[in-house]
């Protein structure tokens, strides 16, 4: 397990906030300021950037957004996408969110709109108490009305990815992917965490198998459809990336099977 070696701002006094962990790997040349201070400004959460080891000048940017809710840790070397938001969780639920109704993560490359993810941040914590949910996800969905800006190719390998690894699986989500999910702050969550991942692609379902293991049973989630989405140029995924996350995908297929009992209503 990497620690964290880098705090920037103080994290007191925002003990009862929930939070948004974002991880950052290079973002330097996207990273956009209004874009977080609007979710900041608008929705009252507290964000934990976690920076991956990046090797260009993010944290000296990063540095440079000085708000009460916003915190900063640095990771000793690059670990990956589901490394760097585990130890976001970690490093937040033994401290600052002990008090908070969730948690949640955020993708770095500004694809949602801040208006629409401070208003789903907002409604969420009355979902959490109200609707008795474990998790809430955003989803990708391309319904009538809502924009959502995704290239043909990715999205037909992000249906076939879904597809198969949800094969037989009753209860399985319909974007597990999508870069933006929040989850109730709980005893069983932090068990969850502390087991490491097996994958960097697939941060989400290694949370399903963790979290529902936890709990006995499914992990009850609601996913929420996106209203906006637009693709943002400068991914991280190569076509080395893709054969990583080929290879993944069968080991995750294998992981998540074993939750069949409960995702049909066995348990």
């Amino acid at each position: 397990m990497r620690e964290s070696l880098f705090e920037m701002h103080s994290l007191s006094g925002v003990s009862d906030m929930n939070w948004l962990v974002v991880p950052i790997y290079n973002e330097a040349d996207r990273f956009d300021l209004n874009y977080w201070n609007s979710i900041v400004i608008n929705s009252e959460i507290s964000i934990l950037f976690v920076d991956d080891g990046s090797r260009d000048n993010s944290l000296t940017i990063l540095e440079g957004f000085l708000h009460p809710r916003v915190s900063v840790i640095k990771l000793e070397s690059n670990s990956g996408k589901a490394e760097a938001i585990r130890q976001g969780f970690i490093h937040l639920m033994n401290g600052p969110a002990k008090e908070s109704t969730f948690i949640g993560y955020l993708d770095a490359d500004s694809a949602f709109d801040p208006l629409e993810v401070s208003r789903i941040l907002t409604s969420s914590e009355e979902q959490f108490v109200g609707l008795s949910v474990d998790a809430i996800w955003m989803s990708r969905v391309k319904l009538s009305g809502y924009q959502i800006h995704r290239s043909a190719f990715r999205h037909i390998i992000g249906r076939l990815i879904a597809t198969f690894l949800g094969r037989g699986l009753a209860l399985f989500p319909y974007d597990t992917q999508c870069g933006f999910k929040l989850f109730k702050n709980s005893h069983e969550l932090s068990n969850a965490i502390q087991v490491p991942f097996n994958t960097k692609w697939f941060v989400d379902l290694e949370l399903l198998f963790n979290y529902s293991n936890q709990l006995g049973r499914w992990m009850k989630i609601r996913e929420v459809p996106l209203e906006y989405w637009l693709e943002v140029k400068g991914s991280k995924i190569t076509i080395k990336s893709y054969l990583s996350i080929l290879e993944e995908t069968l080991r995750i297929r294998r992981k998540v099977k074993r939750l069949g009992h409960f995702s049909n209503g066995l348990a």
